[in-house]
């Protein structure tokens, strides 16, 4: 049975399975327990998610030698695409809002960082939107204007080491998207 982008869109929307693809992005073939253990949840849990994630053709199970009683994952040759024209409309918010928190996951674990301070002052926000050139050059300039007045301000105002200081994760970006080819 052919998997639909539908089908790869509604198993990208829940943000365990974006933590599940981005352990394997960056632990390359890994066995549940791995993966249950690195993310924090039970193993049971995990293989629910891995296999709404391989129905999806998102992941695919790997061939070892050994203990047959755990099973490898990894991420398939050449990731996976979902085009455009093949989702809803509906799905389009969501879907970039999961790709931005893939994102965000995956440069947390590269560099062994988790989300703390939760008493702390934060803001997220992912949004796809629609803007005329004129309108896009305009968003781009107040983000650039934003971003550098928060990093000024960093700059200015150094960390001195005491426990109220907060290292904050700064990301901004105004990416032009089209249908994959």
């Amino acid at each position: 049975m052919p998997r639909s982008a539908k089908t790869r869109a509604d198993a990208l929307l829940h943000p365990l399975r974006v933590k599940i693809l981005a352990q394997l992005a960056l632990g390359g073939q890994l066995r549940t327990s791995d993966i249950a253990g690195a993310i924090g949840e039970a193993a049971n849990k995990i293989s629910y998610h891995i296999a709404k994630l391989e129905e999806a053709g998102a992941v695919v199970r790997v061939a070892r030698s050994g203990d047959q009683r755990e099973t490898w994952w990894q991420i398939p040759d050449g990731g996976v695409a979902i085009h455009d024209d093949e989702v809803s409309r509906e799905q389009l918010p969501t879907l970039a809002a999961m790709a931005g928190a893939y994102k965000q996951e995956m440069l947390l674990k590269s560099l062994n960082f988790t989300f703390g301070r939760e008493d702390m002052p934060a803001f997220q926000g992912d949004r796809l939107i629609g803007l005329s050139e004129d309108s896009a050059r305009k968003a781009a300039t107040i983000l650039s204007t934003a971003f550098k007045k928060i990093a000024k301000l960093a700059d200015e105002n150094a960390l001195t080491n005491s426990p109220t200081d907060v290292v904050y994760f700064l990301n901004a970006e105004l990416l032009p998207i089209q249908p994959a080819e």
